[in-house]
């Protein structure tokens, strides 16, 4: 995309758009026009008529196909319920039988088996009263010794738990299913078929028994664990499932209802009097259907009735390694039917509530049929208008705002293109951007543009040399034009010329460059006497070992200190050297330079350069720097600055007073920052000072500037950190900067 400047308005000596020039736009665009009110409601009303006729031929077809939909749904409807309480039987006695392997190899009942004591015999009873305490699904759980006799019976009550005490316990010979319980073998289950428990007060109450046979520990049979269970949870489950209404039954392998459309004719083989109420005697032909398969859908007198059968002993639920014996039927015969009722009242119920919901539906849309072909023509005038209006606004937006398409070709622009490059929209159209920019600007730009018809959001900032304009400054975002399907159709740019943003950004950082420069000036004007100092020590050296080596060359004496003088005197020398390279590395003016910068190396130096005033000042200064610290990228000159501004505020801090004179440097780690504190044990800053101590000429010394400080605020947020302060409790004060850790 294009670079080259756009300013707000026209300035002399530039070439201006001519009158019409305005008017001239892509094909694309369309421009506000004026519309007739009268026909846009001819229009409103003609629309109207069509769309209401049409509406009844939608609405006609749909209720055909609604309806059809509506019978099968309804059949898969039952389908789906038939199948949800097959599972639910499954899954409910497959909970049964694994209760009753718990049961039967519970450790007291072990410790019964083998002991037989009363207090053992009664710790098994509690147990169990525990275990029907918790579920609730069963009415009783009892122990019947190889004898046929109850040795444990715990019945559930209506107020809870309760065990029955030995006098109470029967003999169990005369029950139908304890001739099946002696036939059971090692691992395998009684399932009684569902009837009602008679021989209790609630003849009603329908039940499932299952027992298991329990051997001791030299695998002899020694009696049955039976537990009855409560059968109407399987019903209610049943009737949860089909949800309101009675139109699924319950048949058992007899063709007798379980749970049917009438409750005189349920449980009706339990009743010498009502053996007649039989479904397999009242619909004979359907019994012989559901006898001959599994699954299936039976007509009769314009009913539908869909069965399934189902064997809750061998479901998936129950697990293929499922063993019994019912009745003494096995496992793959013990079974049920599920039937679900499809009747003509159901589906004209269903049809009249759909032939309802349309009439509705198709009145209130048709009466609102010519208010929508109004609002229709209404919001096609309303965008135009707006469509004009934000041609405006594009037009008058200082930036370059265009859409480019996948190959290359301008399709939309506003007229800040007629100010950078005096060509008008119109006949930007089409254009290649190539053509449009020049080839020097497209190659700047090409990586970008191929990375923007590669899906992917540009952002970026870039000066580029123009012959007509000389160098700008840049800022581009390019953003994807994604279709549905993932294709790219071309990205919308925005160009915004920053380039008097960017001079004003490079003048305040070379006057901070600048100013850095004075200060450390500055600073080296105030320790003049200690530099020299510095440097007269080794001078001194020198003049001392050349005397002596002069003297002893001049005799006829032995020579051999000569060559010890004259090593004295080279590291004399380099260490002015050192003071005079430091001292001239420190006060050098340059550019601002960022490059990968290791604090721990800019303290050092720092302390080095200030050691000389430090103990002229009796100043201890001790470091205490990260053994890992990240780098940080930065300008190495300024970094150091503030470093050596916080250390010399620090050593003045606490200049002249009693008592310990100390200044310490720690680096640290804080996240992604690199942290430099300098504490000192001076007074602390006064509270009232508060964050004005970084303005400037905000000072606490009677002969200081208040620069200081504010310079190495400055410093430190042109790098993205921070700088703060805190007095600590024992006196002094801590200054602490961080500065962004460089990304690996």
């Amino acid at each position: 995309m294009s670079f080259p400047e756009s300013p707000a308005s026209p300035t002399p000596g530039r070439r201006h758009p001519p009158a019409d020039a305005w008017r001239a736009r892509s094909a694309t665009i369309q421009r506000m026009v004026q519309v007739d009110a009268r026909r846009v409601l001819l229009r409103a009303l003609g629309l109207g008529l069509v769309f209401s006729l049409l509406l009844a031929l939608l609405f006609y077809a749909y209720y055909r196909a609604e309806y059809r939909n509506g019978v099968a749904l309804l059949a898969a409807g039952k389908v789906r319920v038939l199948h949800l309480a097959s599972q639910a039987l499954g899954q409910e006695m497959a909970s049964i039988m694994s209760d009753l392997r718990y049961l039967s190899r519970h450790n007291e009942l072990t410790d019964f088996l083998e002991v037989g004591t009363p207090a053992v015999t009664r710790r098994l009873a509690e147990e169990y009263a525990a275990f029907i305490r918790q579920k609730r699904n069963y009415d009783q759980l009892r122990f019947i010794d190889p004898h046929g006799r109850e040795r444990i019976r715990v019945v559930n009550v209506d107020d809870g738990v309760r065990i029955s005490p030995e006098a109470e316990l029967r003999d169990m010979e005369d029950r139908y299913y304890l001739p099946e319980l002696r036939k059971l073998r090692e691992g395998e289950i009684y399932v009684s078929p569902m009837d009602l428990d008679t021989a209790r007060e609630q003849p009603t109450k329908p039940v499932i028994r299952m027992g298991m046979l329990v051997t001791d520990r030299q695998g002899r049979p020694r009696g049955w664990v039976v537990i009855s269970y409560r059968a109407r949870i399987l019903l209610e489950m049943i009737r949860n499932t089909a949800g309101a209404g009675n139109d699924i039954w319950l048949l058992n392998d007899a063709g007798y209802w379980l749970m049917g459309p009438d409750p005189a004719d349920e449980w009706a083989f339990m009743y010498p009097d009502r053996l007649d109420h039989r479904f397999s005697l009242r619909q004979p032909e359907a019994w012989r259907e559901m006898q001959r398969h599994e699954v299936g859908v039976h007509q009769t007198e314009g009913v539908d009735l869909m069965y399934l059968r189902v064997y809750p002993l061998v479901s998936p639920a129950a697990g293929a390694d499922t063993r019994t014996i019912a009745r003494p039927v096995s496992a793959e015969r013990y079974h049920w039917l599920l039937v679900a009722v499809i009747s003509p009242q159901s589906m004209a119920g269903a049809n009249a509530q759909l032939i309802r919901r349309l009439l509705v539906i198709y009145g209130a849309l048709a009466l609102f049929a010519f208010a929508v072909a109004a609002a229709l023509s209404r919001a096609a005038m309303r965008g135009r208008a707006l469509s004009g209006a934000l041609e405006k606004v594009l037009d008058s937006v200082p930036m370059l705002i265009s859409y480019v398409d996948a190959e290359e070709r301008y399709r939309f622009n506003n007229m800040a293109y007629f100010h950078a490059h005096g060509i008008p929209p119109d006949e930007i159209y089409g254009r290649t951007v190539r053509e449009v920019l020049g080839e020097a600007a497209y190659q700047a730009v090409l990586p970008h543009i191929r990375r923007v018809l590669s899906g992917h959001r540009v952002d970026f900032e870039m000066r580029i040399d123009y012959a007509a304009v000389g160098p700008r400054d840049m800022v581009v975002a390019y953003v994807p034009d994604v279709a549905g399907n993932g294709e790219v159709r071309g990205f919308y740019a925005v160009v915004n010329d920053v380039t008097q943003i960017k001079d004003s950004e490079r003048r305040d950082r070379q006057r901070l460059l600048e100013l850095a420069h004075v200060s450390r000036l500055a600073s080296v004007g105030e320790v003049t006497t200690e530099i020299a100092h510095q440097i007269n020590q080794p001078l001194t050296a020198i003049a001392m070992y050349s005397a002596a080596a002069l003297r002893t060359l001049g005799q006829a004496a032995e020579h051999s200190q000569v060559a010890d003088w004259l090593e004295a005197i080279n590291a004399q020398s380099r260490r002015a050297s050192e003071v005079v390279r430091r001292l001239r590395r420190f006060v050098r003016k340059g550019e601002v330079q960022r490059q990968t910068v290791d604090l721990n190396e800019l303290v050092g130096e720092v302390v080095a350069l200030m050691d000389m005033e430090a103990k002229s000042r009796q100043v201890e200064i001790g470091t205490r720097l990260a053994q890992w610290l990240p780098p940080v990228l930065a300008d190495r000159l300024l970094i150091e600055q503030v470093i050596y501004n916080l250390t010399r505020n620090g050593m003045e801090a606490v200049a002249g007073q009693a008592g310990a004179r100390r200044v310490d440097i720690r680096t640290y780690a804080e996240g992604p920052w690199a942290c430099v504190d300098v504490a000192d044990t001076g007074p602390g800053v006064e509270a009232d000072l508060g964050e004005r101590i970084f303005e400037s000429f905000t000072t606490l010394k009677a002969d200081g500037l208040g620069v200081g400080l504010a310079l190495s605020r400055s410093i430190v947020a042109s790098h993205e950190g921070e700088i703060r302060y805190h007095n600590r409790p024992e006196g002094g004060a801590v200054f602490t900067f961080r500065l962004p850790a460089k990304a690996a």
